[in-house]
């Protein structure tokens, strides 16, 4: 059994056909929608920038999916695909994917290029619920 059929087989999933898991994203971005769902966004946002052709970009779905699930309440997640988009990925010098990049109050906090094990993403959707959570706070708001 290969590496990729027990990677698999732990996940409970096949990574071909038809059971291939699908991110769960709020939305797909286009060049003329990106300026206000997430520079216009009071709460954070994730934007996974990727291509249909890309193999890298579809191992990566459940480890996002896994992370936001974990952690990311509070925080959309959303999805760019630079073949359909240019303008955009130009302009935050996106030229690998998959590549996701962090916004919170319409400015980008962090980029993250290639792929990252799901315990680094935990941890950046972690800290960013966190950031979020804190004018809530200091307003006396609660997050549901």
């Amino acid at each position: 059994m290969t590496r990729h059929h027990r990677e698999s087989e732990v996940r409970g999933r096949r990574w071909l056909g038809q059971d291939r898991p699908t991110m769960k994203i709020e939305a797909t971005l286009h060049d003329d929608t990106f300026r206000d769902a997430v520079l216009g966004a009071e709460e954070p946002v994730v934007v996974e920038f990727t291509a249909t052709w890309c193999w890298p970009c579809l191992r990566y779905e459940p480890v996002i999916t896994a992370a936001h699930a974990a952690f990311g309440r509070g925080i959309r997640l959303m999805r760019m695909d630079i073949d359909k988009n240019c303008l955009i990925p130009m302009r935050y010098g996106v030229v690998n994917v998959p590549t996701l990049l962090v916004f919170h109050h319409g400015k980008l906090l962090k980029a993250i290029e290639g792929i990252r094990d799901q315990g680094s993403l935990v941890d950046t959707f972690r800290a960013l619920a966190a950031q979020a959570e804190e004018p809530a706070r200091a307003a006396g708001a609660s997050w549901n």
